[in-house]
């Protein structure tokens, strides 16, 4: 026997107001033969969402589907490239520390380098020597011109931090072999990846510090003008300082105290011990302290010396 209420496609979806009760619609009795109370016939709103969200689902029931499966594989394309990411990162760095444990030490064996010099594996407290690369050694200087251009390599095939990394490690490298001018290409290189403000930072302090050594302080006053403008927060804030702090060393004591006016402008709550200690060497007044705020109280003076309580 066909069953009554299979649906043979010519049901219509439930209408919610049909749920409603006439009034001319005969009610049961109550208790002793008496006619029941009136139902509340207010209609149902939450009831009608109900059955709305089901006659929805019902007439779109394959685009539902279809927009929760391109939800998953949206997951599933995001979750792969973030694995895709952490490996070919992880890849990177282990590439440039591969050469790095292969390049020529700056202590001789059972010994390490702490702060430029060389002490003992067995007792760190004693000094076997001053670390250094002798490059009277040729097959030395050639070990590390090609551990230089080794670096370089990993670095171009590396993106982001790590190329940053990649080209700071050839950039050293090539300044243990004597090659300032390889060395300072090299931070070029990693000053144009950037990857981010602690990097781009790094590298482009390093840059700027090359450039000055090698005569070329206009440049390098050009790098942390760039620096200031690209960065955010603490790294902005340093570039801006050590900018003042060159000009002051070049003897530009005027544009000193306009980047550290420009300083106290942009960073009004920074703290303010350097830039004062660098407006005092250019030849001006300190800097004064950001003003509390309304209703703060201010910081107590210290009493004059020799003055009574």
């Amino acid at each position: 026997m066909p069953d009554p209420n299979a649906d043979d496609g010519t049901q219509k979806p439930i209408d919610p107001d049909a749920i409603v009760i006439p009034r001319d619609v005969e009610r049961p009795a109550g208790e002793g033969g008496a006619e029941a109370a009136p139902a509340d016939e207010t209609p149902d709103y939450v009831f009608r969402l109900q059955v709305a969200l089901t006659n929805f689902t019902a007439k779109n029931g394959r685009f539902m589907a279809g927009l929760a499966g391109a939800g998953l594989a949206g997951v599933l394309v995001w979750g792969l490239w973030n694995v895709w990411t952490e490996r070919s990162a992880a890849a990177e760095f282990g590439a440039i520390a591969a050469i790095d444990y292969r390049m020529p030490k700056l202590c001789p064996a059972g010994s390490h380098e702490e702060t430029g010099f060389c002490f003992s594996d067995e007792n760190s407290r004693s000094l076997t020597g001053v670390a250094g690369d002798d490059l009277s050694d040729a097959g030395r200087k050639a070990d590390l011109e090609e551990g230089a251009r080794r670096f370089e390599a990993a670095a171009k095939d590396a993106s982001g931090s790590a190329a940053v990394y990649g080209y700071l490690k050839a950039a050293d490298a090539w300044r243990r072999a004597g090659n300032k001018d390889s060395q300072v290409a090299a931070l070029k290189s990693a000053y144009a990846v950037g990857g981010g403000d602690m990097p781009g930072w790094t590298a482009g302090n390093a840059y700027a510090t090359a450039l000055i050594d090698a005569g070329k302080s206009d440049e390098a006053l050009g790098v942390y003008r760039q620096l200031a403008g690209k960065t955010q927060g603490f790294y902005a804030q340093e570039a801006l300082l050590t900018l003042a702090s060159a000009q002051i060393d070049l003897g530009k004591n005027d544009d000193a105290k306009q980047t550290l006016t420009e300083f106290k402008t942009r960073f009004p709550a920074a703290p303010t011990d350097k830039a004062n200690a660098l407006e005092a060497r250019a030849g001006g007044a300190p800097l004064e302290p950001p003003k509390p705020a309304d209703g703060a109280t201010p910081p107590a003076q210290p009493a004059p010396a020799g003055s009574a309580g």
